[in-house]
């Protein structure tokens, strides 16, 4: 408080008195910490770890590297959620159960190949030796993609083949599914009905490009689905142009680059029109709750308004 005034017989007669809000305190986002096994494995980008959505591209791996992530590796992530999902900045791989020197079999495709003596399978780091046996194929057939099953042994977490069987991949099976987009992560990782989506180049797009998915678009898709991933063959737009009503989010920011770019429980906002109250545009930061509302554009919130809850 601040009182300016003039002082009549020993006492301070006040002419203004200023009251001084204390500064707002913003708690940092808590560290969270979850271990289990990897689901819905679409990239380090995309997949789930009991139920939680996981972005790792940023994390620091151990015990494994990016290309070791597959569904049913068991994975211990400490991040920060943004929105949904928990922005891994670090990743440990939790080794198997399996004493060294063990007898095991992993089958899957290979992922992750830089040559015959260095390749995963189902995200176990593996390697042939020149008494490796291969059964319906040769070592020159090794490359991503290629489904085998492999026999070895297990030593310090790396399988040494002794038997090497080349696999025929399952047909994918066609399909189609209609609904809106969600944890958009990029044309080649998204979601329709919770169902994992990518393109190609061959994707065929019916009103509308890939650049205009976005969170909040609704699609009709076709596709070929291998595993838990459809890999969509054609993408028509159900909605005529990028949804446009009025919305509305509450909670603290997240993700906050500018007034034009940041986060409210995930989803992204721009404030550059938007008619504060509770505060001014120089108040957003990090940690900040607040409530903001406008239509949805390719995605983003144009807030109109934007209360600051102090």
């Amino acid at each position: 408080m601040e009182v300016e005034g003039s002082i009549v017989q020993g006492v301070l007669v006040a002419t203004l008195v200023e009251v001084r809000a204390a500064p707002l305190t913003v708690a940092p986002p808590t560290p969270t910490t979850l271990e289990g096994d990897v689901t819905d494995y679409v990239s380090a980008a995309s997949f789930r770890v009991r139920g939680q959505a996981v972005d790792a591209t940023a994390a620091a791996f151990s015990g494994g590297t990016a290309a070791s992530l597959a569904n049913g590796r068991q994975v211990q992530v400490t991040g920060l959620l943004e929105g949904n999902v928990l922005k891994a900045t670090a990743l440990t791989f939790v080794a198997p159960a399996v004493p060294a020197g063990t007898r095991t079999i992993v089958s899957g495709a290979i992922d992750g190949f830089v040559s015959a003596q260095s390749f995963h399978v189902n995200g176990q780091f593996t390697t042939t030796t020149a008494a490796t046996a291969f059964v319906g194929g040769a070592a020159s057939e090794l490359a991503s993609g290629r489904v085998v099953e492999v026999d070895g042994m297990l030593t310090n977490g790396l399988l040494t083949a002794i038997t090497v069987t080349f696999k025929v991949a399952p047909a994918p099976t066609t399909v189609s599914l209609a609904g809106t987009v969600t944890d958009f992560v990029s044309v080649l990782s998204f979601r329709v009905n919770n169902q994992a989506i990518t393109t190609t180049v061959q994707t065929v797009f019916e009103s509308g490009t890939a650049a205009q998915i976005a969170n909040g678009r609704r699609l009709e898709i076709e596709g070929q689905l291998a595993g838990a991933l459809v890999t969509a063959t054609k993408i028509h737009f159900a909605d005529s142009a990028p949804p446009s009503e009025p919305a509305e989010v509450e909670g603290r920011i997240t993700s906050f680059v500018s007034v034009a770019n940041f986060k409210v429980e995930g989803q992204v906002v721009d404030a550059t029109a938007a008619r504060f109250s509770g505060g001014r545009a120089s108040d957003l930061a990090n940690g900040l709750k607040v409530h903001a509302k406008g239509p949805i554009t390719a995605g983003v919130l144009r807030a109109t308004t934007l209360e600051i809850d102090r």
